[in-house]
């Protein structure tokens, strides 16, 4: 995944929104309701996949998740 960067009003809130969705192929996070997009697009083997949060510099504190699961869309 590649890195994008934050603006000085972004770094200066101290907090950031992510929506993250995950499926088979893909992972794409929005940063603060779409003001960066970050895309990756693999393939995986199969077996349990996981996604990982890290701060590159400083601490990381998520205050609240919420996951939902999407239905088929039937083209397995």
């Amino acid at each position: 995944m590649n890195a994008a960067p934050l603006d000085a009003a972004e770094l200066a809130a101290d907090t950031l929104t992510l929506r993250v969705f995950v499926d088979r192929g893909s992972v794409e996070v929005y940063v603060n309701d779409g003001h960066q997009v970050l895309s990756s697009y693999d393939f995986p083997v199969e077996g349990p996949r996981a996604v990982k949060l890290v701060s590159e510099s400083g601490s990381l504190k998520a205050t609240g998740v919420t996951l939902h699961h999407l239905k088929s869309n039937g083209l397995e």
